[in-house]
């Protein structure tokens, strides 16, 4: 019994083994192991993009920018003496998102310092806090010693469309003012440096960004400002094909209607540039202000025709309020006689319209533009 019982057992062992091991593939070895962790600069992309989105969480109270402080800011000088750059800005409140993204930058990457100068190219999160604490002292050395840095995006914004969405006004006024006496220091020959094209397209990208984004939010006090600083990026070159134009129009008087030309050789550039977009109603009395100068502009090198020297309002007063019509009258009160003896009727006409309606301060840019409309376009026949 106890032999059967071993043979029995021999063979389902030795039919079990045939039966599974021969065709039966052995499995390979596969260690598993931990992946890595993120790059430091991954990290620091992040960081930046993350930020300011945080930051317009934050509930901020918008405050309204004073006309002065934006004309100081446009006339302002290029240069000031600031205090170091190493003690420019405090870290903020410790709970900030901007303090946060401070810290944590800190211990990621360590600050190149200039042994010859003590001045280094800040970290992003310096420029966006320094924005957030409308440190204007930093921001102006940036201006001073790296202008670019306030043109380029850091993450998803840049400093002027961050000092928009945390409703910083002054430091978007202080923005606003570098960027435009940027452009009217630049020259002719400044033009053909690739650098400063560079410089120009990014200052460009700003602008219709910010455009867009004022248009958005509900915020059009500078709409019209930002539209002016591009009109001279365009340079000298659209004021003087533009002046011509309407001086074409002045020299054939009420039948080409030099007014509405003007007018709407401003509205069709503000059109290309924009679009036919609901924030154009912010910039009527932009457009009637640039109609109006670019009228003062082309009558006076129509006077200049015939004598000699007669000076025109220079471009970097364009669209900036009464800063063209002041040059305006105070040239033609010191040229009236010369004017009175050399120059046609139809041309002391213009002239003396133009000055007693721009002299007026009671009427709007676009209340001016009317008036001037029914003197010069559609003048009463007798």
């Amino acid at each position: 019994m106890f032999v059967v019982h071993a043979a029995s057992l021999e063979r389902l062992v030795s039919t079990s083994s045939t039966a599974q091991c021969p065709g039966r593939p052995r499995m390979p070895s596969q260690p598993c192991l931990p992946a890595n962790l993120p790059f430091t600069s991954f990290i620091q992309r992040e960081a930046d993009a993350l930020a300011p989105e945080a930051l317009r969480k934050q509930p901020q109270t918008p405050s309204a920018p004073s006309p002065s402080a934006l004309e100081d800011a446009m006339t302002s000088p290029l240069t000031d003496s600031y205090p170091p750059a190493s003690d420019a800005t405090p870290l903020g409140h410790p709970n900030s998102p901007s303090s946060f993204l401070a810290r944590w930058s800190q211990k990621l990457k360590s600050e190149k310092r200039s042994s010859a100068t003590g001045w280094a190219d800040p970290e992003p999160w310096r420029i966006l806090n320094a924005v957030e604490n409308e440190n204007l002292e930093y921001l102006a050395q940036i201006r001073d010693r790296a202008f670019p840095m306030l043109l380029h995006n850091i993450g998803r914004t840049s400093p002027l469309i961050h000092a928009m969405v945390v409703r910083k006004p002054q430091v978007e006024i202080f923005l606003l003012g570098c960027f435009s006496r940027y452009v009217n220091n630049l020259e002719e020959d400044d033009y053909l440096n690739p650098e400063i094209m560079t410089n120009l397209r990014l200052l460009k990208g700003n602008l219709y960004s910010a455009i867009s984004r004022g248009n958005d939010l509900s915020i059009t006090d500078l709409i019209p400002s930002y539209v002016q600083v591009l009109v001279m990026i365009e340079g000298n070159r659209w004021i003087k094909q533009t002046v011509a134009h309407v001086a074409e129009a002045l020299r054939y008087g009420h039948e080409r209607h030099p007014v509405a030309r003007a007018e709407s050789a401003v509205r069709s550039f503000a059109d290309y540039q924009f679009g036919k977009s609901l924030f154009l109603a912010a910039l009527e009395d932009f457009i009637a202000n640039a109609a109006v100068d670019l009228l003062m502009m082309a009558a006076a090198s129509i006077v200049r025709e015939t004598i000699q020297g007669y000076p025109i309002p220079p471009a970097n007063g364009f669209a900036r309020d009464n800063n063209i019509y002041k040059q305006f009258s105070q040239v033609l009160f010191k040229n009236r006689d010369a004017i009175e003896s050399r120059s046609t009727s139809r041309l002391r006409y213009q002239m003396r319209t133009l000055d007693e309606v721009l002299a007026g301060g009671s009427l709007s840019w676009s209340g001016k533009v009317k008036v001037l409309k029914e003197r010069l376009d559609h003048p009463r026949v007798s």
